[in-house]
C-alpha cells in the first residue's frame, strides 16, 4: 500500500513537471517552483521508507526537463546536480529531509537525544527513519562516528543535528 501511494505521487509530481517543461520563466523561478511545490508532494513521507533507484531516476529525469536545463544526450544526474542555482536531485533533497526530520525529532524531544543517538548504531530488523540515513548516507561514502556524527573518506565530518545544513 505504501508503494502504491509513493508511485502515485510521483507519478503526480511527473506530470507536474511536464506542466513545469511548458511554461515560459527563467531557470531560477522553475527551479524555486521544483522545490517549493513538485517535490514536497512527490517526497512527501519518504523520508521515512526506503525507494528503490527507479523512483529517483524517474524524477530527476523529469526535473531536468522540467527547468529545461539539460541538453539532449547529457546525465540527468549531472544537470540536476550543476545546472541551477542549488541542487534538484530528488534523492539529494530527500537527504536533507531525513536529515530535518532527525533534527527535529531531537529538538521536540531532548529528553530522548541521546536514545536517538543510539538508535543510528543499533541494528534492527524493521528500520525506521534514523536506519535509513545512515543506510543511505553510508551508501554516498558517510560512515557513522558515533553520537550522530558523520565522516566521509577525505576526513570531513559532520553533526546530525549540530553542523548547519549549508555545510
Amino acid at each position: 500500500k505504501a508503494a502504491r501511494e509513493r508511485n502515485g505521487r510521483v507519478t503526480s509530481g511527473l506530470s507536474r513537471m511536464s506542466k513545469l517543461h511548458g511554461l515560459p520563466g527563467s531557470v531560477f523561478r522553475k527551479t524555486r517552483l521544483l522545490l517549493s511545490g513538485i517535490f514536497p508532494h512527490a517526497l512527501h513521507a519518504a523520508e521515512t521508507s526506503s525507494a528503490p533507484k527507479s523512483v529517483f531516476q524517474r524524477l530527476r529525469s523529469g526535473a531536468a526537463n522540467a527547468v529545461e536545463c539539460r541538453p539532449k544526450g547529457s546525465s540527468p544526474w549531472l544537470a540536476c546536480l550543476l545546472a541551477t542555482y542549488r541542487c534538484i536531485d530528488p534523492e539529494f533533497v530527500l537527504i536533507i529531509n531525513r536529515i530535518q526530520l532527525c533534527r527535529q525529532v531531537v529538538k521536540e524531544l531532548p529528553a530522548l537525544s541521546q536514545f536517538f543517538f543510539d538508535g543510528l548504531i543499533a541494528p534492527s530488523q524493521r528500520p525506521g527513519p534514523t536506519r535509513l540515513l545512515v543506510t543511505v548516507l553510508s551508501s554516498i561514502g558517510w560512515s557513522h562516528v558515533g553520537d550522530g556524527a558523520f565522516m566521509d573518506d577525505a576526513g570531513r565530518v559532520f553533526h546530525v543535528c549540530l553542523t548547519p545544513l549549508r555545510h
